[in-house]
């Protein structure tokens, strides 16, 4: 099995964006980005956080321009709304001065819930972040148990669903 870096993914979802799939390539980059956030989050690197996750969020939106029907880009949509939205007062008005698209918790869940019921290619993804956010930011025990019950029916031997 080969693996790929989260700069190989977003590199190879460009070329192929002007293939037919465009719509899933654009997803493919999107949640590229999304993991770069991700990663470069957990060293601290706020802006090297702040523009991937605009970046991603650039090409998720795209996506559902080009195919409003396509529920696994509110996987990227959903966590992007949330977790912007969940910044402190400080981290809230610095992107107003330089750009950066805000953010809301509400949506994000809807968005989260959308990708996590219908989406074809990260439900189990989706369910496991609306699991994640809803048990430890949220405190709402109801909708992560709801959330983790088909990761556990499906995955019984995975501890990070348990």
């Amino acid at each position: 099995m080969m693996l790929f870096s989260r700069d190989k993914v977003t590199q190879l979802a460009a070329a192929g964006i002007g293939q037919k799939r465009h719509c899933r390539n654009g997803i493919v980059r999107g949640l590229g980005y999304a993991s770069r956030a991700r990663a470069v989050g957990r060293r601290y690197e706020k802006t090297a956080t702040a523009r991937a996750g605009v970046e991603g969020r650039k090409h998720l939106l795209r996506c559902l321009e080009l195919d409003p029907d396509m529920a696994d880009a509110n996987l990227g949509l959903g966590l992007y709304n949330y977790y912007v939205d969940t910044l402190s007062a400080m981290a809230k008005v610095l992107p107003l001065f330089c750009g950066h698209p805000g953010g809301d918790k509400r949506v994000g869940l809807r968005q989260l819930e959308t990708a996590a019921t219908i989406g074809e290619l990260t439900q189990t993804e989706a369910r496991y972040n609306m699991r994640k956010v809803s048990a430890t930011t949220d405190h709402d025990y109801t909708r992560a148990s709801a959330a983790a019950l088909p990761l556990t029916t499906e995955f019984p031997e995975n501890p990070l669903f348990c």
